[in-house]
């Protein structure tokens, strides 16, 4: 079970030593069901896209000038407020992610464990009828 995986076994597996954030992973994930490494991705997701996002975020706010001659959008009377603007297209895709993945990642888990205790057979052995003819 992936739950009960040592830093020890890993390395062995990998034939390689872990990196410091491979082995804290490891560490901090060691006795967790499959459901719950599967729910945690759901973090590690929204970790990633504000870990992402937030240079450009603070190059919007601090309105440096040097880089005002790069901007795509430049300012004028069509142009939203960068601020509130930037701002709120975070949050709004916050929402997106935690409205579509959540649910997503809750059930999907489940389903798929349902569906494969429910297939008996491989689906090697499904398709060799097709092969005899």
């Amino acid at each position: 079970m992936p739950g009960n995986l040592t830093v020890s076994a890993a390395e062995a597996g990998l034939g390689r030593p872990l990196s410091w954030a491979e082995s804290l992973w490891v560490e901090r994930t060691a006795g967790w069901s499959p459901y719950e490494m599967h729910i945690s991705l759901i973090g590690v997701l929204l970790a990633a896209y504000i870990c992402v996002n937030t240079p450009f975020l603070l190059v919007q706010c601090l309105n440096i000038s040097w880089l005002e001659q790069y901007r795509i959008q430049k300012a004028g009377p069509k142009a939203q407020d960068g601020r509130t603007a930037v701002l709120r297209c975070i949050t709004t895709i916050l929402g997106d992610l935690f409205a579509l993945f959540g649910p997503l990642a809750v059930t999907a888990f489940p389903i798929f464990q349902v569906s494969k205790q429910r297939q008996s057979f491989s689906s090697i052995n499904c398709l060799a009828p097709l092969n005899k003819a």
